[in-house]
């Protein structure tokens, strides 16, 4: 038989599988608050749905070797069955919104929906490539078929339609398609693929009689089972999920991140599971230990200064990395007769990493651990594997690189062990990592000012100074020029009137401290461990020494504020700061509540401080759909403690007057379509560039009084 039907069918069923990914992803993350973290969760649900899915082809094909007759007939049934599910899934999605995401275990849930919604589905399309190369294996070779000893070939088919599946969903699929289309749209091409199968399926009913007894013969002269087969893809899939959440925490939160991430560990599949791969599996291996030294280098820097070097490292670290691992675990595979097997094992080994990383990690360890320890065990497979293959030539450069990891190790430790020496506070849950620490400036008089920091990996939340005359000051992006602003220029608050406030993002509750005696505050946060850090008076003072009522609502912001009835003055959004913006509070949909919770002449208040994400076209959008004036400053240089942009939008007449700011030139900001709940992205908002240099924070005591 000629190759292009089973690569085609390998191709399609990978696309798919890929495709998938994202999209489920997308139709979860509203309910989860836009947390980072469902991502992650997914990235765990999926390597479990593959090791059932290539446990499920071992035993179909272990049936088959058999003499069964009725294993394909079951398979394109339960296919049949997939469609009819995918499509049913499609018309009910809408329903998903009114009962996901209110649980008090947000990882769980995430979990148990994805097993539930790409669970048949996703374990029959990761059955596709195995089954496909069993049954290539099985059959007549002649000089035009993919012979037997070369069906592991097809493995790197299968990567590269997952490669196209996994670019096109962000590139192509999710901003063009609603997601009622893009489910009908999966349901089409599940079918497509089912016709494939079925067609090559008919092909093979011929062979496989005859080849029964041969394979039954092979198989049983098959040898025992490698621990390899279980090592290697069991630290490729831990460093994927290490480098993720390591890059996604402390450096550079991009959702389009973790699409080329993943893109770059399926390319390093690809790279070694080839010919070049088996060839230049000691090259790589030395290449290794060069990234794996630069990977430590750059773990030991923060801010700004690690922004680029963390990045280039954990990008080269999983194409090189992996691809060292992927090939040394190509050279190792067995007869094509075994070939269920050696997959089953790869799919064991991965799903044991990635729930070693997803889910054991975030756990056990407070902060991102996982990323030097998943270092530190790729340092000693190199050591390993270096040992193992030292032809004469290589004798020299193989000590080397003994020398290069050992160095790397000790650099990495010592990096752990300085970035953790100023923390006061430190905690680990569903949306990421938080840390207090304490940091100590000058004044411009050379006064030693010592402050608190909140963070989100690089993310800055909030700041409070520590000395008493200064330690109820607005600080970081909320101060008379930023947040306060909406504040200030309301006419309760000129008039002395009472001020109902809402805010949506707590981070250390700094906006209180504008609050007076009778003023009413409402902070809305979905991350208790950000309640908890801003509640103790030990690290942070705001919320106490308001002279507002201050009140907190746990939970999704746009769940509280639809299920409420209150109304606002001045309702503040401070959710898009970071840059994993969550979707679902920057839609169409989000905004017409947002207005709905407004008073008369009242101001919505949108920060849209951002690295990576320009939300001035979003905010555009939503002023002219909504035929609301809307107002943008950017306070303050960027890089000093109260630099922030803020867009305002109310039918108030505001004066942006003062040298501390300047207004946003609307007429160089791009028109775009506003985005809505089932269909839109971010996507066109990235832009790409570097961050400049950081700078100290400089406090010039003058401006604070």
């Amino acid at each position: 038989m000629k190759p292009t039907l089973p690569a085609m069918t390998i191709f399609c069923g990978s696309f798919l599988l890929f495709c998938m990914q994202p999209l489920v992803g997308r139709t979860l993350l509203p309910g989860f608050g836009g947390s980072a973290a469902v991502w992650t969760v997914c990235l765990v649900t999926y390597q479990l749905l593959l090791l059932a899915g290539y446990y499920y082809a071992h035993r179909l094909e272990c049936g088959r070797r058999s003499g069964g007759t009725g294993a394909g007939r079951l398979h394109l049934a339960l296919l049949v069955a997939a469609v009819v599910w995918v499509a049913l899934f499609g018309r009910l999605r809408p329903l998903l919104g009114g009962w996901v995401g209110r649980g008090a275990y947000p990882a769980w849930e995430v979990l148990l929906c994805a097993l539930g919604i790409a669970g048949l589905p996703y374990v029959l399309l990761s059955a596709n490539s195995t089954l496909v190369q069993a049954w290539l294996s099985g059959g007549p070779e002649d000089g035009a078929t993919t012979g037997r000893s070369k069906v592991y070939g097809l493995y790197a088919v299968s990567n590269a339609g997952s490669l196209c599946g996994l670019l096109s969903y962000p590139l192509l699929v999710e901003p063009a398609l609603s997601l009622d289309q893009q489910w009908y749209g999966f349901a089409g091409g599940l079918a497509l693929y089912a016709a494939l199968l079925f067609r090559l399926m008919r092909r093979f009913a011929g062979a496989a009689g005859a080849r029964a007894a041969e394979e039954r013969a092979d198989a049983g002269a098959g040898g025992g089972i490698s621990p390899y087969w279980l090592l290697l893809p069991a630290v490729s899939t831990f460093l994927l999920n290490a480098v993720t959440t390591h890059l996604c925490n402390e450096v550079i939160p991009i959702p389009l991140l973790w699409a080329v991430l993943l893109a770059l560990f399926l390319l390093s599949y690809i790279i070694g599971f080839s010919a070049f791969g088996q060839r230049a599996c000691v090259f790589l291996a030395l290449a290794t230990a060069l990234v794996l030294f630069g990977s430590a280098s750059a773990a030991r820097l923060g801010g700004a200064a690690g922004y680029l070097p963390n990045l280039a490292s954990g990008l080269l670290l999983l194409l090189v990395g992996c691809s060292f691992l992927h090939s040394w675990l190509y050279s190792l595979r067995p007869d094509p007769a075994r070939l269920t097997t050696f997959y089953l094992c790869l799919a064991l080994g991965g799903a044991a990493g990635g729930v070693l990383a997803g889910v054991a990690a975030p756990l056990a360890f407070p902060a991102v651990y996982e990323y030097p320890l998943g270092l530190a065990v790729l340092l000693g497979l190199v050591v390993a594997r270096l040992g193992g293959e030292r032809p004469a030539w290589l004798k020299g450069p193989a000590a080397v690189a003994r020398v290069v990891c050992v160095v790397a190790l000790v650099v990495l430790a010592r990096g752990v062990v300085i970035k953790n020496s100023q923390t006061l506070w430190r905690a680990r849950n569903f949306y990421g990592c938080l840390t207090v620490r304490q940091e100590t400036s000058r004044s411009r008089f050379g006064d030693p000012i010592p402050y608190h920091t909140l963070s989100h990996g690089e993310t800055l939340h909030g700041l409070q100074f520590q000395p008493h005359y200064i330690r109820n000051r607005a600080t970081t992006y909320y101060g008379p020029y930023g947040g306060g602003f909406a504040l200030l220029n309301h006419p309760a608050y000129r008039e002395g009137r009472p001020l109902s406030v809402g805010v949506v993002g707590l981070g250390v509750g700094t906006l209180a401290c504008w609050g007076r005696t009778n003023d009413t505050f409402r902070f809305f946060e979905i991350n208790p461990q950000v309640v908890e850090a801003a509640s103790n008076t030990n690290l942070f003072s705001y919320l106490s020494d308001s002279d507002a009522r201050v009140t907190l609502a746990l939970g999704d912001a746009r769940k509280t504020l639809a299920s409420e009835t209150n109304t606002y003055d001045v309702l503040v959004i401070d959710a898009y700061s970071g840059d994993a913006v969550p979707i679902h509070l920057a839609t169409r949909e989000a905004f017409q509540l947002y207005f709905s919770r407004l008073n008369t002449n009242g101001i919505l208040a949108l920060h849209i401080s951002n690295w990576h994400i320009d939300l001035h076209p979003l905010c555009k959008a939503v002023g002219e759909a909504h035929q609301i004036p809307y107002y943008g400053v950017n306070s303050a240089p960027a890089g000093t403690w109260d630099g922030a942009s803020w867009v305002f939008l109310t039918h108030l007449p505001l004066l942006m007057r003062g040298q501390e700011f300047r207004e946003t030139d609307w007429a160089q900001v791009r028109t775009i379509r506003l985005p809505e709940d089932d269909k839109g992205s971010l996507m066109k908002l990235v832009r790409y560039r570097f961050k400049p240099p950081s700078k100290p924070i400089e406090i010039d005591l003058r401006r604070l009084y």
